[in-house]
């Protein structure tokens, strides 16, 4: 049993998992729309982990490191050498939402040991300064990536990446 686990892809786990909980509870899945912010924080832990296995297996083989990297540029249609620019800002907007998730957490705990319902303007706020930090994250890319590595880029996250994303809704009641 073991043996086959690890023959099947945890992405076709997750979907089948998906698609059974969706049949049974009529839970809506849906791609999100082009541009929105939740695409790019999407992309930003999708591109930090991604450069992360890299790196672990350039250190393991630098030659096939350097493969790797070459086909991380061609996927993300960016040149091979801006990609460390890429790595850097989503790090750094990862690091932000960090700091932003456990101010809104510590807010949430706070509210339930008062026995209060959270505020839902404050509530509000934190995602605002979550859509910021995503969004000068993209802005910070735009403006240091060349032209032709920034549209690619953008290209690839709003199509590719965006379109194996799935965000799932709860049914109404």
């Amino acid at each position: 049993m073991l043996q086959l686990c690890r023959l099947i892809p945890i992405s076709l786990v997750v979907a089948l998992l998906l698609q059974s909980a969706a049949a049974q509870s009529s839970i809506a899945t849906a791609v999100p729309r082009s541009g929105d912010p939740e695409v790019y924080a999407s992309f930003f832990y999708f591109h930090d982990d991604f450069a992360k296995w890299i790196e672990e297996r350039t250190k393991a083989d630098n030659t096939h490191g350097l493969k790797l990297t070459q086909t991380a540029g061609a996927l993300q249609k960016i040149q091979v050498t801006e990609l460390p620019t890429v790595t850097t800002v989503s790090r750094e907007v990862i690091k932000d939402l960090a700091k932003v998730q456990a101010d809104r957490r510590k807010f949430v705990d706070q509210s339930k040991t008062q026995k209060k319902t959270p505020d839902p303007s404050t509530l509000r706020e934190y995602q605002l300064q979550r859509n910021l930090i995503i969004l000068s994250g993209v802005l910070k890319l735009r403006r240091t990536l060349s032209p032709a590595s920034w549209a690619g880029l953008d290209s690839y996250i709003n199509t590719q990446h965006r379109l194996r994303i799935h965000q799932i809704s709860a049914p109404s009641k």
